[in-house]
């Protein structure tokens, strides 16, 4: 009987093959990130540093030129320049910080801080070119503990135009309060896109937020403001029946500021909400609802309709009151 050969069994002890294809990939982005980029023989971030970030950058400039013909194979640096994160004893709580002045460092070596503020303006040269970046930079602005940083990334979301929307609409209601401050004041810049409109309920939703050293006060009405009063008004009269007080209190605060700005933006199709918010339990919330309404032409009603012990107005006004436009007849004493 002629034996078959024993054929030895070899066991592998190490990590499988998908494995350490995975790790060689890691590597070789990290190398790629480390290896800077050049064009005619200066490194990016040479021709970074020549920007001047204090005037505006348009037309064929050579630094413009340089980050333009570098492309995508800027990304994993600059991505590597924005990641930078100032030591924890240099960050603030007072709120979003003032942008700093930084004059161009022609050949001499930015520091990382220098180059983390430049990053974004890398990406506003790259525009929609720089496309790829978005997950990671969606990434490091949610996970940031500094405000710098994720302003940063928020601001180079919004330059690589309307496909970061759904990016910038994710951190709105999923990230730290610095991280939504930034993100609601950066889609002030896409109100009109049709991809922003999930952009007004979401920020509606994030009325009642209780931070206090980056409220959300300041970009939400300037976004209110943008989008316009035949969007705005409607969500905003829709908020003043939230139960949530902050919410009620921040609608009705928006309504007067939509209408101190122009006093049509409050149409009288808004009465009846806000007669409905002038017996709101919170006295703020009932002041602003009837400064608002003075000024729609319901203040007149409220003169003409007659006057009641109930908040001063008889209970019929506040429930179901005629149009302020119908010739009303004053109530008999």
């Amino acid at each position: 009987m002629i034996k078959k050969p024993i054929i030895p069994r070899f066991v592998s002890r190490g990590p499988p093959v998908w494995f350490c294809g995975f790790l060689v990939l890691c590597a070789s982005a990290a190398i790629a990130a480390d290896q800077e980029p050049s064009y005619k023989g200066r490194l990016l971030s040479q021709w970074v540093g020549d920007m001047p970030l204090n005037e505006p950058m348009t037309g064929h400039q050579p630094y413009l030129d340089a980050v333009r013909a570098i492309g995508t194979n800027a990304i994993p640096t600059l991505l590597k320049w924005i990641s930078y994160e100032r030591p924890l004893s240099q960050q603030s709580e007072d709120g979003p910080a003032t942008s700093v002045l930084i004059y161009p460092v022609r050949d001499r070596p930015p520091n990382p801080a220098e180059l983390a503020v430049r990053s974004p303006h890398a990406f506003e040269v790259l525009g929609a070119i720089a496309r790829p970046a978005l997950p990671e930079l969606t990434r490091l602005a949610r996970t940031s503990s500094d405000p710098e940083r994720a302003g940063r990334c928020a601001i180079s979301l919004s330059y690589i135009g309307r496909e970061a929307i759904p990016s910038l609409l994710s951190l709105v209601t999923n990230s730290p309060p610095w991280t939504r401050w930034y993100a609601i004041e950066m889609l002030e810049h896409f109100a009109s896109d049709p991809m922003a409109a999930p952009l007004v309920p979401l920020v509606i939703s994030c009325l009642d937020d209780t931070n206090t050293y980056y409220p959300i006060d300041s970009p939400a009405g300037s976004l209110f403001e943008r989008i316009g009063p035949a969007v705005a008004v409607p969500a905003l009269t829709n908020a003043l029946q939230s139960p949530s007080i902050r919410t009620r209190r921040r609608a009705a605060s928006f309504l007067w500021e939509l209408q101190f700005t122009e006093a049509t933006n409050v149409p009288p199709s808004a009465e009846p909400a806000l007669r409905k918010a002038m017996l709101d339990p919170d006295v703020e919330v009932r002041n602003v609802a009837s400064n608002v309404l003075r000024r729609i032409n319901g203040w007149e009603s409220i003169k003409r309709y007659g006057t009641n012990t109930l908040h001063g107005f008889i209970p019929d006004f506040l429930t179901n009151a005629p149009s302020s436009n119908q010739h009303l007849q004053p109530t008999p004493r």
